[in-house]
Order: C-alpha cells, then structure tokens, then sequence
C-alpha cells in the first residue's frame, strides 16, 4: 500500500467541495483511484527494503493536488472521469 494512494472510498473535494460526478448514461460514478500529490506521502514504509536505496519514481500530479478517477458503475466501457483538487 503506497501513502497517499486509495482504490476506492471517497474523492478528495479540497478546492471545490463536494461535486456529483454523473456519467452520460445518468448513473452516479464512483471512485476508482485517487492519487495524492506525491509519491511517498510522508513515508517510505511502502517501499520494498531492496529498493530502498534506488530513486523514486518521482510521481507528482499536477501542482499537487489529488487526482480522481471515476468510473461508472453500470458499464465499466463508459468513459472515465477526472477531477484534480489542489
């Protein structure tokens, strides 16, 4: 489990507050993936111990802010949304 990083739950809304993301089909999205503005999340405790002394792979989103990925739950072929939150 990376820091930062959840599959699932609930989005981030930091910058707009809560927003419905709505699929074209009219069904509710839900979070698939949301992914924290850096790599580590203050801790290097997910990393393998024999990885440790190499370099990240530096993973930023954005400005840093929190990208969301959403998906609809009706059918997975719709097409996904984002939302990125400072």
């Amino acid at each position: 489990m990376a820091a930062g990083w959840k599959v699932g739950g609930y989005a981030y809304w930091g910058v707009t507050g809560p927003h419905p993301m709505v699929c074209p089909c009219g069904t509710p999205m839900e979070l698939l993936l949301a992914i924290r503005p850096t790599e580590h999340g203050g801790t290097r405790s997910w990393i393998p111990l024999e990885d440790e002394v190499l370099n990240p792979t530096h993973v930023s989103v954005g400005r840093g802010g929190t990208f969301n990925v959403f998906v609809c739950p009706a059918d997975p072929a719709h097409d996904h949304r984002t939302s990125l939150q400072g």
